[in-house]
């Protein structure tokens, strides 16, 4: 339907690291099925690196201020003329304009419980724009770490919202356990983490706060821990086992590929349907119990070949 386009096709994400990644693959399907059309990106910079490999180029200035202007510009800007946009959101279009030109994609289907990476790729299926199946196999091509032995267990006891965080004397309790057991752990605190207190003079943090940084020590470990966040959704892009722990989010919409994860029984979990967290209290994440993620995590790490000096 839409393989005649040659011009100008601009990208649009404005979500969080996890949100991102998410809809990264459907990046890689537009860039496939218009190889031939310049491509572009208007969004957060620190992701830029992950779409400038697939040959995509940031908006200049004057064209980002006409893609922002959409949020209340009653007409088309003259900027975008002759050129295709892809809005990428969740659940909400917060672009209201109508242009023949303007595709608004939403990642949360409310009538069908589906992963948000699915649903993207449903919709540009139905603009007969075909999904890469292999976008991990082109991602670790493209990013392709280290390759030697990886000893480093990393927790990750952060997310974009506090309600999704499993109480952080849990994860220290892991950490000790861990420890104890002889294995090379860190907690990794992010922008989003840095006024936590360990109150552990004893535990030194690894204080990350650029993706490129993040991206580099998650390729350096060999096991990831942690909420529904983007760290383990860029564990999961690079092939890192990890265990995830859910609560108010949607296991069947958010869950990292690949990745081991862990569901709360309460009764009112998830409660964000809407993709939005609303409960007062988190107290999906408190009934996640301790002992049961310790025992997933011994037996991921049982599973692989210990460090020659544990042997």
């Amino acid at each position: 339907m839409m393989n005649k386009v040659t011009g100008n096709i601009i990208l649009v994400h404005k979500g969080a690291l996890g949100d991102f990644l998410l809809a990264w693959p459907n990046f890689l399907s537009i860039r496939s099925c218009f190889s031939k059309a310049d491509l572009y990106w208007h969004g957060r910079d620190e992701f830029f690196p992950w779409l400038k490999a697939l040959d995509i180029y940031k908006v200049d200035s004057l064209t980002a201020r006409a893609l922002d202007s959409l949020y209340s510009r009653p007409e088309w800007p003259g900027r975008l003329k002759g050129r295709t946009v892809f809005w990428f959101g969740l659940d909400r279009i917060t672009v209201p304009y109508v242009h023949p030109d303007l595709f608004y994609l939403k990642g949360i289907d409310h009538y069908l419980p589906r992963h948000v990476r699915k649903a993207y790729a449903t919709a540009l299926q139905a603009f007969g724009i075909p999904f890469r199946h292999d976008w991990h196999e082109a991602w670790n091509k493209l990013f392709e770490g280290s390759t030697g032995k990886q000893q480093l267990v990393l927790i990750f006891p952060g997310s974009g919202n506090p309600q999704k965080n499993w109480p952080l004397k849990n994860y220290i309790w892991i950490y000790d356990q861990l420890k104890k057991r002889r294995h090379d752990v860190s907690i990794v605190l992010g922008p989003a983490e840095k006024h936590l207190e360990l109150d552990r003079p004893d535990i030194n943090p690894v204080y990350c706060f650029a993706v490129e940084q993040l991206q580099r020590l998650i390729i350096q470990s060999r096991l990831c821990l942690g909420n529904d966040s983007g760290p383990m959704h860029l564990a999961s892009m690079h092939r890192v086992p990890g265990l995830v722990l859910f609560g108010p989010t949607s296991l069947v919409r958010w869950r990292p590929s690949g990745l081991k994860s862990v569901k709360s029984r309460e009764a009112c979990a998830p409660c964000s349907i809407k993709a939005r967290i609303e409960c007062p209290e988190a107290k999906c994440m408190s009934a996640v119990k301790k002992e049961q993620v310790l025992a997933i995590l011994s037996k991921m790490l049982d599973k692989q070949k210990k460090p020659a000096s544990l042997s």
